[in-house]
């Protein structure tokens, strides 16, 4: 038995603005009718046992482990763009052109500014 009828799949692809012609329509409406099986399994199980409410305090969370941060000369040994202590990456421009002005080496624009990522 199919619990969507071939009306209601039109209307809802006309609403979706899908095209489906016949032998797409017999193939779609038996696949909803399986989703709306499994759906109505799913709806028919039984949680009244179950504590859903999510304020018991049952979760397990690790240690925190501090431990000091690398040093940063280690950290930029193989940076292509570097300033101080800081990674020094290409300016991302949306405006054609700019982007040539730009020294990708030292992340620098034409007035010497650059994008630090901190």
């Amino acid at each position: 038995m199919n619990m969507i009828t071939s009306d209601e799949l039109k209307r809802i692809a006309r609403l979706a603005k899908i095209s489906l012609e016949g032998e797409d329509i017999d193939a779609l409406i038996a696949e909803t009718t399986e989703i709306v099986k499994i759906a109505q399994i799913i709806d028919s199980v039984d949680l009244s046992l179950l504590d859903c409410r999510g304020d018991n305090d049952t979760a397990v969370l690790r240690e925190d482990n501090v431990i000091p941060p690398l040093p940063s000369d280690l950290l930029l040994k193989n940076a292509a763009g570097k300033r101080d202590s800081y990674f020094v990456a290409p300016g991302v421009n949306v405006y054609k052109g700019i982007s040539d002005e730009h020294d990708h080496e030292t992340g620098a624009d034409a007035q010497g500014k650059g994008n630090i990522l901190h």
